[in-house]
């Protein structure tokens, strides 16, 4: 009805009438894109397909040659598979688990796993970095495997993660061959596979609560309680995502204010319950351990060289040859606050749509956090299904945003080095940080020069 009244008002013939789109009221008028809906849809999964089937390739052609891992495999060493899961839980206990139904080199693995995390505790590399609300899911997950069959555990556990990323997924979306390519990128994409392969779980339900929380905030145009919910949950377990929620909070929100005092109290509040509970079922993991578990977590992944090429951080481009610098975690750092304030001002002036502040919100964490791994580029799925409900991508900065998301989430680890791991490393390491790092100035840089955007708080699901 608001894009007719329009269309009179301007004299527009109504079947020539351009469609309505984003996030700013005084808007400009556009035409709708062609890229919209089951075309947007299609693109984004053939492109994640295309570039995995891309990698398999690399690692055929790589096997045929005679050179072994990483350099024939495009994820982590086949022999250390599902590792995060079980030895993050192996960590919470001593008692012995349930027998298993697995036997050979799997059921081997799963003894050494349980060898060494129960040795990790008190030395630098020890589960006291991770957050409360990530150690109570371990630790029930640890008291399970007592009951249970480990690898049952890890296959429901995975099997409910995956439904849970399918029922997001599908409530972006209500057209059924649309919702198929979004899934099938999703299947295809990077961050998903990697999670599944290093059985990071942890990873892949904050990214869950991030997509879900991320998709309320932006139907309601404010802070409902499932969106505060979610977005606190994701933040709980990977604070170094906080820009993402305050960012879109601040542009979506009328009583900006009010929601981000909501959202910080709900953060808190999370906070402080699932270190009371984790302390309960695990008396040794308490507020000064996991101070001085993140002390450790930094001595250990962020001052040591990085070969492999598994972060995705601005920091680690400058640390593969070069080695730890302070200095240079310090100025990435400097570079993505500075972006922060930069996009929160752009937000209070409401100059930019959701898809947009979505990016940028992503891409600074990729650019101040030191350590990041890859399956934590799966957010990047957030602008693109904005993108999608948005009209879909209509000019060059919209292109940028996709296709540096896509670029993102594409499997890439092309090897190179000598036939040796240790010496291995993968362009991805070097490509991923700097492609995001430009992309994210970038599109800031767009809406700061200019006064305002080309959309308005209509059209969100034209692609429905």
């Amino acid at each position: 009805m608001l894009v007719q009244a329009v269309c009179r008002v301007t004299k527009i013939p109504e079947g020539k009438c351009p469609v309505l789109r984003g996030d700013d009221v005084g808007a400009t008028v556009m035409t709708q894109s062609k890229y919209t809906g089951i075309k947007f849809a299609r693109l984004v999964g053939l492109v994640l397909l295309g570039s995995t089937a891309a990698n398999l390739c690399y690692n055929a052609i790589m096997a045929a040659l005679g050179y072994g891992w990483p350099y024939n495999f495009m994820l982590f060493d086949p022999i250390d598979r599902f590792a995060d899961f079980f030895k993050l839980a192996f960590s919470y206990g001593s008692t012995d688990i349930h027998a298993t139904f697995v036997t050979g080199q799997q059921a081997e693995q799963l003894a050494v796993y349980m060898h060494k995390s129960q040795h990790n505790l008190g030395t630098i590399v020890n589960p006291d970095h991770m957050l409360p609300v990530a150690t109570a899911m371990a630790i029930i997950v640890r008291k399970l495997m007592g009951l249970v069959d480990p690898f049952i555990v890890f296959s429901v556990c995975t099997a409910v993660a995956l439904l849970s990323l399918v029922a997001t997924f599908q409530s972006y979306v209500t057209n059924d061959k649309e919702r198929m390519y979004w899934l099938l990128g999703a299947i295809a994409s990077y961050p998903l596979m990697f999670a599944i392969d290093r059985g990071h779980l942890i990873a892949l339900v904050c990214a869950i609560a991030l997509i879900a929380g991320a998709r309320h905030l932006f139907d309601a145009r404010r802070l409902t309680w499932p969106a505060a919910a979610a977005l606190s949950f994701a933040v709980c377990i990977r604070p170094n995502l906080l820009s993402i929620p305050v960012l879109l909070i601040t542009l979506l929100s009328p009583t900006k204010i009010r929601d981000l005092v909501i959202f910080f109290a709900t953060c808190l509040l999370l906070f402080i319950l699932s270190m009371t509970i984790s302390h309960a079922l695990f008396p040794h993991y308490s507020f000064e351990t996991w101070l001085m578990g993140l002390a450790d977590y930094h001595r250990r992944y962020v001052a040591l060289p990085i070969n492999l090429g598994y972060v995705s951080s601005l920091t680690s481009v400058f640390m593969i040859h070069s080695g730890y610098n302070p200095l240079v975690e310090r100025a990435c750092f400097a570079l993505g606050a500075l972006i922060g304030i930069l996009a929160m001002h752009a937000c209070f002036k409401n100059k930019m749509p959701s898809s947009h502040a979505a990016f940028i919100a992503i891409g600074l964490t990729f650019i101040a956090t030191p350590a990041l791994n890859d399956y934590h580029l799966l957010p990047f799925f957030i602008p693109l299904l904005f993108l999608s409900r948005e009209g879909g991508p209509e000019n060059h900065v919209d292109w940028i945003i996709v296709f540096s998301s896509l670029f993102a989430l594409s499997p890439k680890n092309y090897f190179f080095g000598n036939d040796n791991s240790a010496d291995a490393w993968s362009w991805q390491v070097i490509c991923n940080p700097i492609v995001i790092s430009i992309a994210t100035i970038w599109v800031l840089m767009h809406h700061l020069r200019t006064p305002r955007t080309d959309r308005s708080i209509v059209g969100t699901a034209i692609s429905q």
